[in-house]
């Protein structure tokens, strides 16, 4: 049975499903998601939103190295996520108030700030930078400085997006959370 799943992957492998499809859909709900939320050209703007999210999402699909990037990268996001999800079940065992955590700006921050060290570390050590950077003779080659300087752009402006979310609900609503 296992075996009919796998042939059905590799079938949607062969025919480009991850290659386009997937990272367009990606990336056009994340986009179309932050200009809904932040409603930057209106309110009730769907149909600019979406334009806009659909151009910007075909001009990632078809770029190669931008793709690349994300599928190499997204899986150290799948698990970083599953890593936190399950550290905050832990925590929810052992502290049952967690509204009380979570009121605490410093805590709330830092956690931001630990989770972006995190998520930089990661890349740098997954790109090879970090290796690169703490050894004795440099031998990136021009193609892995590429593919980490895309990576830590495509970061940029994943965390740019949210950070523009955040603080636009936290500046609409007066300074408090829903």
């Amino acid at each position: 049975m296992a075996n009919v799943f796998f042939s059905a992957i590799e079938l949607m492998r062969s025919m480009g499903v991850f290659d386009f499809f997937v990272p367009f859909i990606l990336v056009f709900t994340i986009i179309y998601g932050v200009l809904e939320k932040t409603e930057v050209f209106g309110k009730k703007r769907h149909d600019i939103n979406s334009m806009i999210a659909l151009s910007m999402a075909l001009m990632f699909a078809i770029t190669g190295w931008a793709v690349r990037a994300t599928q190499n990268f997204l899986p150290w996001v799948g698990l970083l996520a599953i890593v936190i999800i399950s550290f905050l079940m832990l925590t929810a065992m052992f502290w049952p108030k967690l509204s009380d955590l979570q009121s605490n700006k410093a805590i709330k921050y830092g956690g931001v700030i630990t989770v972006l060290i995190i998520f930089i570390l990661v890349i740098l050590y997954y790109t090879g930078l970090l290796n690169t950077l703490f050894s004795t003779a440099a031998s990136a080659s021009a193609e892995t400085v590429t593919e980490a300087i895309a990576v830590i752009i495509t970061l940029a402006l994943f965390i740019g997006g949210i950070a523009i979310v955040v603080f636009s609900k936290e500046s609409s609503s007066g300074g408090t959370n829903e």
